[in-house]
């Protein structure tokens, strides 16, 4: 099963992906973030096998910024 982490700063873009996703018999949404920051900490957590960033966020990191951190970890 593929965890997968939606990070984006709509709510309706992050329910939209979800509900693609869960279709899928072998992915899982296990977390949704709305900050690059939130994305990163989440990510951390270890239960990610997958990150789905926006790469504009309102304000604050961008999606490329977190992919580096979170590659990183």
């Amino acid at each position: 099963m593929m965890r997968l982490l939606i990070a984006d700063d709509h709510e309706l873009t992050r329910a939209g992906l979800r509900a693609v996703i869960e279709r899928e018999p072998d992915m899982a949404v296990v977390a949704e973030v709305a900050t690059a920051e939130a994305a990163v900490a989440r990510a951390a957590s270890g239960d990610v096998d997958v990150a789905v960033l926006d790469i504009r966020f309102g304000s604050g990191m961008n999606g490329l910024e977190a992919a580096t951190l979170i590659l990183e970890g």
